[in-house]
């Protein structure tokens, strides 16, 4: 009367949905088509709006588009450090590009001060810091208001390929089977499989943001 579990090998999918769609097909013989796939997120307007009065709060001018960075995950192996984002911002902000770009940086509360200080040492004029205060829904709402998100491999990843907003993520090669892989997906990965993120160089990063604005939809 019980049921009979077996492991199922998925290491040959180039992507979790993926290997979701077959167990899913193996298991209850439910075929999912492409679009069946594709996660989606809705947001309560109540949320939207709570994200949207903060981000005015922080000053940012109505004609500048919006990047968020995310250098943080519950994996101390997926990490990045705030000296790197730092380092990143200042690269951006001398391109052509950014010139009319505010830059948002997500963090989490305790964490807040100490790179609020290091934003003011670094003399960067519009970044912001935010860190999600009442809700879950405040973290997808402001990679909802953003025009791309540049995050390590963490749940800002697959939120921004949920709401379909163009993405530059940092990824351990070791974990490159979890990536979205989509038009507005860009992926850089570690050289070797056991490194962290922060081997990934902000060179790297710099580049490969200027070599895919323009596939994954932040230029027109």
């Amino acid at each position: 009367n019980g049921y009979v579990v077996r492991a199922v090998d998925t290491s040959d999918f180039d992507s979790t949905i993926n290997a979701f769609a077959y167990l899913f097909k193996k298991i209850f013989g439910i075929n999912l088509s492409d679009g069946q796939r594709a996660l989606s997120l809705k947001i309560p307007e109540k949320w939207i709006n709570f994200t949207r009065s903060r981000i005015e709060e922080f000053g940012i001018k109505k004609d500048h588009k919006i990047i968020f960075l995310n250098y943080f995950a519950k994996d101390i192996k997926r990490c990045w450090s705030i000296d790197q984002v730092i380092e990143l911002i200042k690269l951006l902000k001398q391109d052509k590009h950014f010139f009319n770009a505010s830059f948002i940086v997500n963090t989490l509360p305790d964490k807040k001060e100490s790179i609020l200080n290091s934003v003011k040492n670094n003399c960067l004029h519009n970044v912001h810091v935010f860190t999600a205060q009442k809700s879950f829904f405040e973290l997808p709402a402001v990679i909802s208001l953003s025009d791309l998100v540049i995050s390590v491999d963490t749940s800002v990843v697959h939120l921004t390929y949920a709401l379909d907003k163009p993405l530059v993520a940092l990824m351990r090669q070791k974990n490159s089977y979890i990536f979205p892989k989509t038009q507005k997906t860009c992926a850089i990965f570690t050289h070797n499989r056991s490194d962290w993120t922060k081997k990934i160089g902000v060179d790297v990063v710099f580049n490969s943001v200027l070599s895919n604005i323009h596939r994954i939809g932040y230029v027109e």
